[in-house]
């Protein structure tokens, strides 16, 4: 949106505890030289994260407001991205606290 500088989405999800939305932006900071991303959701409550394309294949983000890192892996068939959720375990590891297979219709 905006001349191709905004990558937007929504989100929605239909889970034994109900329903939910959100919406999420993410852009390119040309000040900072960083991609940024916010998320919205319907309750109310939002988060910021900076970004990083680690390769092609492979977007990292770090979420200010906590200690997660969340990070997008394209998949070889391009229909398939896995989704990770990552919590520090100790100094030197995080450990995978959510995992999401995403795919495209």
């Amino acid at each position: 949106v905006l001349n191709d500088r905004y990558v937007v989405f929504d989100y929605h999800a239909k889970l034994s505890a109900g329903e939910g939305g959100a919406h999420g932006i993410f852009a390119w900071d040309k000040r900072g030289n960083i991609y940024r991303y916010w998320w919205f959701e319907d309750s109310g409550e939002y988060s910021e994260a900076s970004c990083e394309f680690l390769d092609e294949n492979t977007l990292c983000m770090n979420w200010h407001d906590g200690v997660l890192v969340q990070i997008f892996r394209r998949l070889e068939d391009g229909k398939k991205i896995l989704l990770q959720m990552k919590y520090p375990s100790d100094k030197n590891d995080y450990k995978t606290v959510l995992e999401v297979l995403l795919t495209r219709k």
